[in-house]
């Protein structure tokens, strides 16, 4: 077994896999790992059964990760806290502080060991940690110190829209599974300070302390936003626009503190040392330390543990004069990491990291052996400059699917962006250590070196800025299936062996053309969806719709609001769509200019190819629209109005539209002075059921008369977010929905749905779900049976399956 810590890897990972699937009792899962491993010992020591003992060996790993996983998901204390989160009262909660402050634009979080947990005279002891949300007078409290708090202890929040980001699950990877929001400078107090670890508390906190607040003196800015990440991974501080230009360039890489980093500070460190005389040998040693000290400083990520342990095991092993497998001990190192934390397997730090780092080192030389034998070997600046691409085309053959699956997006350009992008990276980090140091011995000097620092960082990021609009930066993409990344996983490791010997070709070729057949095959074979889909995708105070015709046809209705820094159309809509597989919109229709509808659909104009685009021909006056109008024009989108009447082809299923009456706005008919009786409203007919989608129409009168029900059961898209204004009695006995959905932001400041609105439709016999309250609400049509669920569950248990279905049959 050349490499055995690779193969433990593998099982022991594969068993953490499993588990995130299947759930055994853990008992008798060590039952099986003692019994797997008495056998496997026993066949050793009476030297017998040699083909089954690494077979028996690999099982038990399994099972151990198996187990591993099930002891630190599933099976918390009686004590744990997130046995008491979600209780609808305020507690308090006493704890130990055990990270810094994060200040961020919005708010400020900091990180709470809980020990007690009170209500109103009794005390309980608890366990676990929480994350305390608040304003900038957290910022009182340091690491250590003793906090007693005062509010309600919430579950995180989940995913509230599919392929959308899950806090509570990113927040549980992380060991955290309560959230607690003071919002009253009297609702935290210090009991005592001083706690804590010694080492943390006396040195690598002060000296992160004063690393920020020299950056912080003399930097400003987007440039004092990106070095923090740089330098910290501090990256909470970093605009949502800047954030973009790095993910759109495919320099994201750069904004994390990884190998590279470390990388760059060990070569800086290794100069300088033996710069003033120290030999090879001590240089790279003392090097080791300073990494291993400047680890905790961002926070000990798996991808600096990993680095730094590359580099400190090299470093012995050139003291030592000792050759060691790479690949080897990068397994062993993620091992390690993985028995300690194995929820870290889930994180995509951690999978980009060490994928990026395996594939530098297994890839990267079979690339190189394609190269001109003055390339390989050569180190004239041309050479170098090859060998570096190499490098990044490595990183990025390794990482390409994941980032694929979880950005929906494919770096083009990233390997010849890196030939500038990372020099300056390494500039600027040298600059910053200049600066803090500098900032210690002479303020005018720590000056110099801060004015050269955001030189350089300015210079980065017209960089980055400019690859990420050039057009070909990279490439959108769906989300890839998880049959089709193991598939390319396999192909790259059966391609870079091709080159090892006859045998290993021979095997690459069987093993292209298996899949030339099976992607030949799936298409004639995929079976061919003959349902109705919808998802009323919550937005917050806003309509977004997605329906999904037979075949796979898709319309958009409405796209959510958009601000300054945030859009629904992004941050919502386009990943459902991308997670779902598409890349094209076949139909998209704008219900009415208003803000809250409109703002989400610029960003999905931009980046989809969109078909056609509809809406009631109601002009609007504010920046966003036009805008949206000019997006549309400059695309060359075919852009209609419509009105009750037509017909909407396109998608597979009869859609209807029924408003806005012919002749409004032309023929002298004067259209109405309400904005929101502007609204388009559609008619889905699909089998025994009808999907009626009615924007924000307020005078709702006229929809009975026109609805043609012809015995189709309904469901309907509350009008208007549920207003009192738009939903009378007479509408909602008429229309006589069986299931009522309302698109509603939670806690929205114009006090929507009217609680007498969502009583109405109750009284009707119409089940009301609210987005507010179970998230997404998806909708399948099979013809005769609806289905509908809700991303979200109130009433179940915070950490297990969270979704609910309701079905109806015709009636």
């Amino acid at each position: 077994m050349g490499q055995p810590a690779l193969l433990t890897l593998a099982a022991y990972g594969g068993g953490i896999v499993i588990g995130q699937f299947l759930s055994v009792p853990p008992l008798f899962l060590l039952w099986a790992v003692s019994c797997g491993l008495a056998l496997w010992v026993g066949l050793v020591l009476i030297e017998r059964g040699r083909e089954i003992r690494t077979p028996i060996l690999l099982a038990a790993l399994v099972l151990a990760g198996l187990v591993r996983y099930e002891l630190a998901t599933d099976y918390f204390s009686p004590a744990h806290l997130s046995r008491f989160a979600g209780l609808p009262f305020q507690v308090r909660l006493a704890g130990t502080v055990i990270r810094d402050p994060v200040r961020e634009p919005w708010r400020t979080t900091v990180l709470v060991r809980a020990f007690r947990l009170g209500v109103g005279s009794a005390c309980v002891h608890v366990d676990g940690l929480v994350q305390v949300v608040g304003a900038h007078h957290l910022l009182g409290v340091s690491y250590g110190d003793l906090v007693e708090m005062r509010g309600v202890l919430e579950v995180p929040s989940p995913a509230r829209n599919p392929g959308g980001f899950d806090r509570r699950r990113y927040l549980a990877q992380r060991g955290v599974y309560g959230v607690m929001r003071i919002a009253d400078p009297d609702g935290i107090a210090v009991i005592c300070r001083g706690g804590g670890n010694p080492v943390l508390r006396c040195i690598v906190c002060p000296v992160r302390r004063y690393v920020s607040c020299t950056l912080d003196r003399w930097l400003r800015g987007d440039p004092r936003a990106v070095i923090g990440a740089l330098l910290l991974g501090d990256r909470e501080g970093l605009p949502g626009y800047v954030e973009s230009w790095f993910r759109t360039s495919g320099m994201i890489h750069v904004l994390a503190v990884s190998g590279l980093h470390v990388g760059i500070l060990a070569l800086i460190a290794t100069l300088f040392l033996r710069g003033v005389g120290l030999p090879r040998t001590a240089a790279s040693l003392l090097t080791a330390v300073l990494l291993v000290a400047y680890a905790p400083l961002t926070g000990l990520r798996p991808s600096v543990i990993r680095a730094v342990a590359l580099f400190g095991m090299g470093s012995i092993a050139l003291t030592l004069d000792r050759r060691f497998d790479r690949i080897n001990l990068l397994a062993a190192i993620a091992l390690a990491i993985l028995v300690a934390a194995p929820r870290a397997l889930h994180d995509l730090g951690f999978q980009l990291s060490f994928l990026a780092t395996f594939s530098i080192l297994f890839v990267f030389p079979r690339l190189l052996a394609l190269l001109p034998a003055a390339v390989r070997s050569g180190s004239s600046p041309a050479a170098r400059i090859c060998q570096a691409l190499g490098v990044s085309v490595a990183a990025q053959l390794g990482t390409a699917p994941l980032v694929a699956y979880h950005f929906f997006r494919l770096p083009l350009l990233a390997p010849l962006a890196n030939l500038v992008v990372i020099p300056l990276v390494g500039l600027a980090i040298a600059l910053s250590l200049a600066t803090v140091t500098s900032g210690l011995i002479s303020s005018v000097l720590g000056q110099v070196f801060a004015a050269a620092e955001w030189a350089v960082l300015t210079l980065l990021l017209a960089a980055v800025r400019f690859v990420s609009r050039v057009e070909c930066a990279s490439l959108r993409l769906p989300a890839p299936h998880a049959f089709s990344i193991l598939m390319y996983y396999l192909t790259l490791v059966i391609l870079c062996r091709a080159t090892d010997g006859r045998c290993v070709r021979r095997v690459a070729l069987i093993w292209l053309l298996i899949l030339a057949q099976v992607w030949v095959w799936h298409g004639v074979f995929a079976p061919c969806r003959t349902d109705l889909r919808a998802i009323f995708l919550d937005v917050g105070q806003g309509d977004a719709m997605v329906i999904t015709g037979p075949g796979g046809r898709v319309m958009v209705v409405d796209g959510g609001p958009a601000f300054r820094d945030w859009s629904a159309g992004e941050a919502i809509v386009a990943p459902y769509l991308w997670s779902q597989g598409h890349r094209s919109i076949d139909v998209l229709v704008a219900t009415h200019p208003d803000a809250d509808h409109l703002g989400g659909l610029v960003y999905l104009v931009e980046e989809f190819d969109v078909e056609v685009v509809l809406d009631s021909g109601l002009p609007g006056n504010s920046p966003t629209y036009r805008r949206f109008v000019e997006k549309i024009r400059r695309r060359g989108i075919p852009y209609y109005r419509i009105r009750a009447g037509d017909r909407i082809e396109g998608i597979g299923a009869a859609v209807r539209v029924l408003h806005p009456p012919r002749g409004w706005g032309t023929d002298g008919v004067a259209p109405p002075a309400n904005r929101n009786d502007w609204s388009v409203v559609l008619a889905i007919d699909w089998g025994e059921w009808t999907i009626l989608l009615t924007g924000d129409l307020e005078r709702t009168e006229g929809i009975l008369d026109v609805v043609e029900r012809d015995g189709r059961s309904i469901l309907l898209k509350v009008p208007h977010h549920g207003g009192e204004d738009a939903n009378s009695e007479e509408f909602a006995s008429g229309i006589g929905a069986e299931v009522a959905v309302i698109s509603v932001g939670a806690r929205n400041r114009f006090g929507l749905p009217d609680p007498r609105v969502v009583e109405r439709y109750r009284r009707t016999g119409s089940a009301v779900l609210r987005t507010d309250l179970v998230g997404a609400i998806r909708a399948g049509i099979d013809g005769q049976h609806l289905v509908v669920d809700g991303m979200v569950d109130e009433g179940s248990s915070p950490y297990r399956d969270i979704s609910r279905a309701w079905s109806w049959d015709t009636k």
